[in-house]
C-alpha cells in the first residue's frame, strides 16, 4: 500500500492526505516557527505509479511569493544520488497559490525533498577522507538541548611558525537552510587542500567551524527560524537560552584570546526565490570594517563559480530589516560588537542563481572554495575599497545623529536633532518608524535620575508608540527587554525599578511608531531629581 513517511533523520512532512489514488496532498511542518521552508519525505511502495504531490500550505512558507523558483529533488533508494526534478514536472500558480509536482518512483523507497538534504550522515561522509589529517581536529563541544553531541572543528597547522589569525565559520543556525552546509564543505576542503591557497591558509590562519548550530533541528527536520524559545540567530547575548550558544560563545572567546580575530562568517540561505549575496554586519556601517568586509565580498564575486555566483550588486539594504526586534542579538552583530571583528553573512540560494540556472551541491561547494580563495587574496593584498552607502542606492542610512534605524521607515521622515532628540514626520496615512537611541543609560545614574520620555508634537498628534527597553551587561545585550506602550503628547516616566531584571548595568531605548497623524519629537531626558525622594 502506498505510504508517505518522514520516519528518518531529517524527514519533514505532515497532514498527508489522498484526495485521489494518484494525488497526494501534504504540508511542510512549521514545528513552532511562524513560517516554514522545508519538506522531506519517503514514498513507500509507489514504484511505477505516476504520482502528483500538492503542497497545501504554501502561504505559510517564508517568501512564498517566490515559490516559482522551487525545484524539488528526488533520490531512488537509500543509497541513490539526489537529483532535481525536471522543471516541466513542477507547476506553480501564483494566483491560486498552488504548488505541485509529478514523478514516477522507480523503486519502492523513493525520497523527495524541497532542496538537497544535508545531515550528520552527509557530514560524516565528507569528513571521512580527512580524519587522519594532522590539520583537522573534531571535538564535541557540549550536549545539545535534546542531548546530542554538538560538533566543533578546528582547522590549523600546529607546526606553523607564522603568526596566525582566527576565522570563525558557522552554519545551520536555521536548521532547514541546507545550502550553507555544502558551502562549508568547500571552505573546509579549500583549507585542507594541497593548493597554494590551502598552504597559505594553514600557515597563516586558524579556522574554527561549527557545522550544525541547531543540530537538533537538523536531525528532527525542522526549519527553525524564529522557533521558540528563541531563534538561534537571536540568542547571541550574555544570557543565551540555548546550551549550544552558551558553549559556543566561550569557545570563540578562548580562540580569540590565542589568535588575532580576523573574520566571522555565518552561512545562511534566503527566501526560495532569492539569489545568493554577501551581507556585512549592520554594526559595521560607517566604519573601516564596512569597507573591508565589502571588499572581501567583491573578491568573492570575482572567484565565485558560474554555477553559483554571489554578486555584491544583489545585496539589498532591506536585509537590515530581517533581524527584527532582536537585531543586536544576531551572531554577526554580536561578534562585531564584542570583538570589532569583520563579520558577515553569506546567504546562498536554494534554487536559482543570479544567472537563472539551478544550483547543485557542486556549485555550493565551489562557492565555499571561492570564499577561501577570496580571503587569501584579500589578506595578501591588504587593500580595502570604499563601500557604497545606503543613500547611494536610494535607501535611508541605518544611523542618523546618534540614532540607529533597525528597519527602513515607511511613509515617515526622520530628522535626528541630537543624540537624545529625534523628529518624526508622517508622509502618508499609515506611517511606520523604528529608531533606537545609541546612548547607553547607566544603571547607577538612572536609579538616581529616572528617564523621562517627552513628546513635543505641537499639533496634538495621535498614534501608537511602543518603547522597547534593551538591557546590557558590560556593553553586550543580556537577552532581556521590556515593552512599554505610550501615547503622543504625554510626558512619561519610564523607569520602574521593580519591573526590571536583576543582572544588567545599562539600558538603551528603542521606539516603534505607527499611525502617527502629525509631526512629533521624541526627547529622552534624565537630568532632573528623582521624584521619589
Amino acid at each position: 500500500m502506498l505510504r508517505i513517511t518522514d520516519d528518518y533523520e531529517g524527514g519533514a512532512v505532515e497532514n498527508v492526505r489522498f484526495p485521489s489514488p494518484e494525488t497526494i496532498g501534504f504540508q511542510a511542518p512549521l514545528e513552532g516557527s511562524p513560517q516554514g521552508m522545508a519538506f522531506a519525505f519517503c514514498i513507500r511502495e509507489g514504484r511505477d505509479r505516476r504520482l502528483t504531490f500538492v503542497q497545501e500550505n504554501v502561504t505559510e512558507m517564508l517568501g512564498w511569493g517566490g515559490y516559482g523558483a522551487v525545484l524539488p529533488v528526488v533520490r531512488e533508494g537509500a543509497g541513490g544520488e539526489w537529483r532535481r526534478l525536471d522543471p516541466s514536472a513542477v507547476e506553480w500558480d501564483p494566483e491560486t497559490k498552488r504548488f505541485q509536482f509529478t514523478l514516477t518512483p522507480e523503486t519502492d523507497e523513493t525520497y523527495v525533498a524541497s532542496c538537497y538534504p544535508y545531515g550528520r550522515a552527509e557530514f560524516r561522509a565528507f569528513l571521512s577522507p580527512y580524519r587522519s589529517s594532522p590539520f583537522l581536529r573534531a571535538d564535541s563541544l557540549c550536549k545539545t538541548g535534546e542531548g546530542m553531541e554538538f560538533p566543533l572543528l578546528r582547522l590549523e597547522d600546529p607546526q606553523s611558525r607564522h603568526p596566525r589569525e582566527l576565522c570563525v565559520f558557522i552554519a545551520r543556525q536555521h536548521a532547514g537552510e541546507v545550502p550553507g552546509s555544502f558551502v562549508l564543505e568547500g571552505i573546509i576542503d579549500a583549507f585542507l587542500s594541497e593548493t597554494e591557497a590551502g598552504d597559505w591558509c594553514r600557515s597563516h590562519l586558524v579556522f574554527l567551524v561549527a557545522p550544525f548550530v541547531d543540530l537538533d533541528g537538523v536531525v528532527r527536520g525542522r526549519y527553525g527560524k524564529d522557533r521558540p524559545p528563541r531563534d538561534f540567530n537571536r540568542d547571541w547575548c550574555t544570557r543565551p537560552v540555548h546550551p549550544e550558544i552558551r558553549a559556543l560563545i566561550p569557545a570563540i572567546d578562548e580562540a580569540a584570546q590565542r589568535y588575532p580575530y580576523r573574520l566571522f562568517v555565518d552561512l545562511h540561505a534566503p527566501a526560495p526565490g532569492d539569489v545568493s549575496f554577501w551581507l556585512p554586519s549592520r554594526l559595521s556601517y560607517g566604519t573601516p570594517q564596512w569597507d573591508e568586509t565589502w571588499t572581501l565580498g567583491k573578491r568573492l564575486e570575482e572567484y565565485a563559480p558560474e554555477d553559483c555566483p554571489a554578486r555584491v550588486e544583489d545585496y539589498s539594504f532591506s536585509a537590515l530589516n530581517w533581524s527584527q526586534e532582536l537585531y543586536e542579538q544576531t551572531s554577526t552583530y554580536y561578534q562585531a560588537l564584542r570583538y570589532g571583528v569583520h563579520a558577515a553573512t553569506l546567504e546562498t540560494t536554494y534554487h536559482r542563481h543570479a544567472g537563472g540556472g539551478y544550483v547543485t551541491p557542486g556549485g555550493w561547494r565551489g562557492l565555499g572554495r571561492a570564499l577561501v580563495n577570496a580571503l587569501v587574496q584579500h589578506l595578501q593584498e591588504g587593500r580595502t575599497d570604499p563601500a557604497p552607502t545606503p543613500e547611494s542606492w536610494g535607501n535611508p542610512p541605518p544611523h542618523i545623529q546618534g540614532w540607529t534605524l533597525p528597519a527602513v521607515p515607511r511613509g515617515a521622515g526622520l530628522q535626528g536633532i541630537s543624540p537624545t532628540r529625534i523628529k518624526v514626520n508622517p508622509l502618508d496615512t499609515d506611517p511606520f518608524a523604528w529608531f533606537t537611541c545609541d546612548r547607553f543609560f547607566i544603571r547607577s545614574e538612572i536609579e538616581r535620575n529616572p528617564i523621562r520620555v517627552l513628546f513635543d508634537d505641537g499639533e496634538a498628534a495621535t498614534g501608537n508608540i511602543e518603547v522597547i527597553v534593551y538591557f546590557y551587561d558590560k556593553g553586550l545585550p543580556t537577552g532581556e527587554r521590556r515593552h512599554l506602550y505610550l501615547e503622543p503628547g504625554t510626558e512619561t516616566l519610564i523607569w520602574q525599578g521593580t519591573k526590571w531584571p536583576s543582572v544588567w548595568d545599562s539600558v538603551r531605548f528603542s521606539f516603534r511608531i505607527t499611525k502617527l497623524t502629525g509631526p512629533m519629537e521624541v526627547v529622552l531626558e534624565s537630568s532632573f531629581p528623582d521624584p521619589t525622594n
